[in-house]
């Protein structure tokens, strides 16, 4: 995946209940558009300026449903940025550095895989 979309609510001022209807339609909304959903992040192969104004565009028409709700969805978020997701590093993993492959049975790994 080239491009991640974080979309975060303002869930200590809003709440919960507001924040979850508001998340749960965001990611309808964005799966649908073809993103992934991985943990927070919502992932593409666009490139960034279309990964960019799909999201915006998703948010603009939840936004639009939401106008005359007494909060809508734009004055939820708390952050919404993109960023490229080649670059991005997985703190919760070992360093590359310390991964060793010592031995691959290329045989039993073949019988695995089909």
């Amino acid at each position: 995946m080239k491009t991640a979309i974080v979309i975060n609510l303002d869930y200590e001022r809003f709440g919960y209940a507001l924040c979850s209807q508001y998340w749960n339609q965001v990611t309808s909304v964005m799966e649908a558009s073809g993103f992934i959903l991985n943990n927070r992040m919502f992932l593409t192969n666009l490139s960034p300026d279309e990964a960019y104004n799909n999201a915006r565009w998703v948010i603009n028409q939840i936004d639009e449903l939401t106008r005359h709700n007494s909060v809508n969805l734009s004055q939820t978020i708390r952050e919404f940025y993109g960023l490229d997701y080649t670059q991005v590093t997985n703190l919760l993993t070992p360093p590359t550095s310390t991964i060793a492959v010592e031995f691959i049975d290329n045989e039993f790994v073949s019988q695995s895989v089909n």
